[in-house]
């Protein structure tokens, strides 16, 4: 699947190659956990610049 958009036009035409077909949802999971992960990462890379302790709680599954 390949989608495609005219960048700067809301309302623009658009293109995809197998935008019908199946997408396996790991595939658009790993997005926002990745997103997730390198906000934590800035997180406590900022914290540490700043000489702050970043301590993360374990939490127990349900």
């Amino acid at each position: 699947m390949l989608p495609a958009r005219e960048v700067g036009v809301p309302d623009g035409p658009d293109v995809s190659v197998g935008g019908d077909d199946p997408v396996v949802l790991a595939w658009v999971f790993k997005i926002p956990v990745a997103v997730a992960f390198a906000r934590e990462v800035l997180l406590e890379y900022q914290a540490n610049a700043l000489g702050l302790t970043v301590r993360f709680e374990p939490i127990e599954a349900a």
